[in-house]
């Protein structure tokens, strides 16, 4: 069980965020100031980050929750 919440914890903000820019294009393109496109870029390299962090939380999860993955 464990592992299926940290893989939602991982991934789920980066599939919100594309879903935010799906249904709502022009949250980016009226971005007036370098501010707000620069916290657009910070959200996204944010949740970029998580979701590919998974890809090394993985073995470390696996190796403290498994007797048979650590031999």
């Amino acid at each position: 069980m464990f592992i299926v919440i940290m893989f939602a914890i991982c991934w789920l903000p980066i599939q919100m965020f594309g879903l935010l820019v799906w249904f709502y294009p022009k949250w980016i393109l009226n971005a007036e100031t370098s501010l707000q496109y620069y916290t657009f870029v910070g959200m996204y390299f944010f949740c970029h980050w998580i979701s590919m962090a998974h890809s090394f939380m993985n073995p470390i999860i696996y190796s403290f929750m498994s007797e048979n993955f650590r031999t």
